[in-house]
């Protein structure tokens, strides 16, 4: 369970999606699916310890200042691994970024919920192409 700030989401054009993120689960029980998507991903942790999980390596823990390069078609997860919270960036790398059709629904300017990691909002109520952030809850 992640909760995102995605920057500049109204961008039609791009091939980064940068997200700010803090991550809630504490088990991976707790998150509803592992993360999969075209691309690859760099990881910089912000704050608090962070467990990064694949299907192909062990897990491995990152703590502030650590930071990790992955092939994002492999399945991935993050667990907090400490007491408080526990924050990362996430620069997500395509060729052809594709946004899910879900999360572009007519919502409040800023908010999105229930949008998984492999997808991303389309749209906000702004049209300015500057650093906006959208909120995603993937809270169960």
């Amino acid at each position: 369970m992640y909760e995102y700030e995605v920057h500049s989401a109204e961008l039609k054009r791009k091939h980064m999606i940068p997200l700010h993120m803090e991550v809630k689960a504490r088990r991976l029980s707790e998150l509803t699916r592992w993360s999969s998507h075209e691309g690859e991903e760099f990881i910089y942790v912000i704050k608090g310890k962070i467990e990064l999980h694949t299907e192909l390596y062990a897990p491995f823990l990152l703590l502030p200042g650590d930071s990790a390069y992955i092939d994002s078609q492999m399945r991935h997860a993050f667990l907090n691994r400490g007491k408080g919270k526990a924050e990362m960036l996430s620069i997500c790398f395509s060729q052809e970024v594709r946004l899910a059709r879900d999360a572009t629904r007519d919502l409040p300017a800023g908010k999105a919920s229930g949008a998984a990691h492999a997808g991303y909002p389309r749209s906000l109520a702004s049209r300015r192409y500057v650093t906006k952030r959208t909120v995603l809850n993937t809270s169960k």
